[in-house]
């Protein structure tokens, strides 16, 4: 890889405005694409934003076996992209610093957030820096032991902590996510919640999306995407395994990592057929597979509060279908399905609850349809690509101005 792979896309005029994020090219990136479409976004209310791209052949999904050499290979490349993003990164905002007017950087690679800093010293303080938070593992895995790789560690968050504190503005997703940073020392942040970009192939009529994968008398609970480590899926797997003999229950886990690996193994071991583990569909085919469930799961480990806010969610209310959040009732996915009155929050660990919750809906299936209705009228009101736009338009001409 080399700094000529760069592609950088610039949109509309006016307000001057650079983002950075290392995975920006991944179109099965969520935060990449709700970056770009914040940019398309932007130009259209106004702003002229620059999307900073490189391209890294690393991002591939499959993942080696752990402790292999294609592992360490894997990582040192991935290393390898991200040094070489920031350098370029930087070394782009430093020729064009006359030409921005605003940088808003993302949490990765680490380290990101001080090319914001970087950018009000260069500028003497007239290009304003916005640090957009959108994921907090690094926080709050914090190690204490007393080791060397620990210590280092550590001081990598407190620089990382510091120039976000120095940011104009710092953004997050939701307010558990403020909770998490006032504990590390950042008191200031506004909420900007995240969205989906609902195309208008969405919402699209159950029985048409379902006739494309199941048959019309399945009843879907999927869950689709990264299920990592902080997205436990063991209490849903066990949830499949009381439902076991409801035939006409299927449970689809659709995705990659940790977790969903762990869970196929848990399934497996348990012999359950009524459960199927796929990596999911083509991108051109996401709208229709999504809203061939009857309901969707999304989790995050009570653990992991406040380190980030599952976007999935909004796809699901996007596809006007109800969502079971697994994990904590503060989580701001908890708190925007209590507000909707779309679906039900149930600890990750409560299998029979899960189990008891899903037979439920399965047998009133006007109360799940409502449920839907439900979603999706919350997201046109409070999550749609076009309310996000605007709430950003209005925090940018505050902070540049």
């Amino acid at each position: 890889m080399d700094l000529g792979s760069l592609r950088i896309i610039k949109y509309g005029e006016a307000m001057r405005v650079l983002i950075g994020y290392s995975y920006a090219s991944n179109n099965r990136d969520a935060v990449a694409n709700a970056i770009n479409d914040l940019a398309k976004g932007l130009s259209e209310a106004g702003v002229q934003t620059v999307v900073y791209k490189q391209y890294d052949p690393y991002q591939e999904r499959s993942q080696p076996v752990p402790g292999t050499i294609a592992e360490s290979f894997r990582k040192v490349n991935r290393l390898k992209g991200q040094l070489l993003y920031l350098a370029g990164f930087t070394l782009h905002l430093i020729r064009t610093a006359s030409t921005i007017d605003c940088v808003i950087t993302l949490d990765t690679p680490s380290g990101l957030a001080f090319t914001g800093k970087l950018a009000k010293l260069v500028s003497r303080g007239r290009i304003k820096h916005v640090a957009w938070i959108m994921d907090l593992y690094r926080l709050q895995s914090r190690n204490q032991e007393n080791s060397p790789s620990s210590r280092l560690r550590d001081a990598r968050l407190k620089f990382e902590t510091a120039t976000i504190k120095s940011a104009d503005k710092v953004v997050v997703l939701g307010e558990c996510m403020q909770v998490e940073l006032r504990r590390n020392g950042i008191s200031e942040s506004v909420v900007l919640p995240i969205w989906h970009n609902a195309s208008s192939t969405l919402p699209i009529p159950k029985p048409e999306a379902k006739a494309a994968y199941y048959r019309s008398s399945d009843f879907i609970v999927m869950y689709s995407g990264n299920a990592g480590v902080a997205h436990p899926l063991d209490g849903l797997v066990r949830a499949a395994e009381i439902l076991k003999n409801e035939k006409q229950i299927r449970f689809i886990v659709s995705g990659h990592g940790k977790s969903y690996d762990s869970a196929q193994k848990l399934a497996r071991q348990a012999g359950l057929e009524n459960i199927e583990f796929t990596s999911g569909v083509p991108f051109h085919e996401l709208s229709l597979y999504l809203s061939s469930a009857d309901i969707h799961v999304v989790c995050l480990s009570e653990q992991a509060l406040g380190s980030c806010v599952p976007s999935k969610a909004y796809g699901a209310m996007a596809a006007a279908r109800p969502i079971l959040f697994l994990g904590s009732a503060g989580c701001q996915v908890a708190l925007d399905v209590d507000e909707a009155q779309c679906g039900y929050c149930i600890p990750t660990d409560e299998a029979e609850k899960i189990a008891n919750t899903i037979f439920s809906l399965y047998r009133q299936p006007s109360l799940t349809d409502q449920m839907g209705r439900n979603s999706r009228l919350y997201f046109e009101d409070q999550r749609t690509l076009a309310t996000g736009v605007t709430r950003w338009s209005q925090m940018l001409r505050t902070v540049i101005d």
